[in-house]
């Protein structure tokens, strides 16, 4: 041992620290021993205390770095841990630090209250890992690199019941030589509970420990169990299934292949479209749909009536044909009785046009023709309205065949009274000639 000016060596006759500690043998390393005689208790064999001349503040604390140097003297900084103070007197968090490039970075940290922080300065959990870099680089790596039938790379979690091999979960990727099932990715629930699958912080599938798998639907009860609409390319119902039968459903919904004649699956198929003596349709008290795009767009109930456009409900009365929506046409023909011919009857009253002027102002509209608020509530039947436009046209004719007769009567009566007004022009001029 050596000193020298406040220096303290230890096979070395030039310390540089105030304890210098030099061991040229590779085999007798250097060492710190406290002696207690007994086995059962927990000391500190070395002690590093950082002292300051103001007051304790968090993150100040005595550190022990890593140093290694070559035949040329320089010395490398290769990474340290330290101790800083946290929180309150007394408290305190190991911190793990490496050197890159001559420049020391915080990689892990234990706090105070034992949460362990990768990447994290400020862990809120047990094992809290932060990455911020913008790469696919992974964060956690599980791997077994060995290639027996029985080795696979698995995270396993436990809960309250125990941690054997027949409790909790895990997931794990089963090695290229599995004997069962090679490169398999497994995810499993070993106790008696769901699995459950979630997006946007709400459930969206779940498999059931009966192995029922419910989307949508937290109680499956079937081996799949769809509460919504299904979108497929393709369906296959193999049992059962043969040419010329249809899928039909009883009061539960289940659904089985039926034959498409006779009575027990409801429906009737026979021939095809080249005889127009054949049919499909449904042979029980049940309608028949036609869909496109999942949406219905003509509906033959069970009475024979027809619904286009899923107008709803069918107006009262004695409907065969429903539409909501536009019709478009070339020509429509349609059947009509009590025709207006008897318009022209001699015994027919036409009302004066001042009654007609009279109805007009206190009800703004025809007589005999519905208002708008009438056809808005009740519609417009084609065939009465085409009726009563034509016994309003055949009005308006014998109206215009009044007024053309009056108004003959009045050229007549202008070429009387003009015949007299040259009779006394010529009587004045005569008058005149004589007085001269």
């Amino acid at each position: 041992m050596y000193y020298n000016a406040g220096y303290v060596g230890i096979g070395t006759g030039a310390p540089v620290y105030r304890l210098h500690v030099l061991e040229s043998s590779t085999s007798v390393p250097g060492i710190f021993e406290r002696h207690f005689t007994t086995n059962n208790n927990y000391a500190a064999a070395l002690v590093l205390r950082l002292s300051t001349s103001t007051s304790l503040t968090n993150g100040f604390g005595p550190a022990l770095t890593f140093q290694a140097s070559g035949i040329s003297g320089i010395v490398n900084n290769l990474a340290n841990i330290g101790a800083v103070r946290t929180g309150s007197d007394n408290s305190g968090s190991l911190v793990f630090n490496t050197l890159n490039g001559g420049v020391a970075s915080e990689k892990l940290r234990i706090t105070n209250i034992g949460n362990v922080g990768i990447g994290n300065s400020n862990p809120i959990s047990n094992l809290d890992i932060l990455r911020n870099t913008n790469d696919a680089t992974p964060i956690i790596i599980v791997r077994n690199a060995n290639v027996g039938s029985g080795a696979q790379a698995r995270m396993c979690f436990f809960n309250n019941l125990g941690n054997s091999s027949s409790n909790g979960a895990l997931i794990g990727l089963l090695s290229s030589n599995y004997s069962a099932l090679p490169n398999a990715f497994q995810i499993w629930n070993r106790e008696n509970g769901v699995l459950r699958f979630g997006t946007n912080n709400a459930e969206v599938m779940l498999i059931a420990p009966t192995g029922n798998v419910g989307i949508g639907s937290s109680a499956p009860a079937e081996k799949l169990d769809v509460n919504g609409n299904i979108k497929a390319t393709g369906f296959v119902l193999p049992t059962d299934a043969g040419p010329g039968k249809v899928l039909t459903s009883d009061a539960t919904g289940n659904a089985t292949w039926q034959a498409a004649t006779g009575t027990s699956s409801g429906w009737a198929l026979t021939g095809n479209i080249l005889n127009p003596g054949q049919s499909i349709g449904s042979t029980n008290n049940a309608g028949f749909n036609f869909i496109t795009n999942n949406q219905e767009r003509v509906r033959i109930q069970a009475d024979g009536k027809v619904v286009m456009g899923n107008p709803g409900s069918l107006p009262d009365g004695d409907v065969l044909l429903a539409v909501n929506g536009n019709v478009f046409s070339k020509k429509v023909k349609v059947t009509q009785n009590g025709w207006a011919d008897y318009v022209f009857d001699a015994g027919y009253r036409l009302r004066p046009l001042s009654e007609v002027e009279q109805f007009i102002q206190q009800h703004h509209h025809l007589p005999e023709v519905p208002s708008a608020a009438e056809v808005e509530k009740n519609g417009l039947d084609l065939g009465d309205n085409q009726a009563t436009l034509l016994k309003k046209i055949e009005e308006l004719t014998l109206y215009v065949i009044e007024q053309n007769k009056k108004i003959h009567e009045l050229t007549e009566q202008n070429k009387v009274l003009e015949h007299l007004r040259n009779d006394i022009e010529s009587l004045k001029k005569r008058m005149q000639t004589r007085e001269q």
